[in-house]
């Protein structure tokens, strides 16, 4: 009889709104685990426009240096 209650009581304690395990539930989605956030973000200096070939030129050498520079950091983290 004893373990029944306890059982009842157990399963009547509720997790709080904003537990660490909710919150998680609620932020992973949105910053983590979004593949359309991560990858928009990722090429974002890519998709501008421009109308001139000089400005167009100094944004593609700046990108590749950019992507360049972001290379080398994470093999260096990933060395670590």
């Amino acid at each position: 009889m004893s373990k029944i209650k306890h059982q009842m009581i157990m399963s009547d304690k509720k997790e709080a709104l904003l537990s660490k395990k909710n919150m998680k539930l609620i932020k992973d989605p949105l910053n983590d685990n979004n593949p359309i956030t991560v990858q928009v973000l990722g090429i974002c200096s890519a998709l501008a426009i421009t109308v001139q070939l000089k400005p167009a030129v100094v944004m593609a050498v700046s990108v590749f240096f950019v992507m360049c520079i972001a290379n080398v950091v994470v093999s260096l983290m990933r060395n670590m």
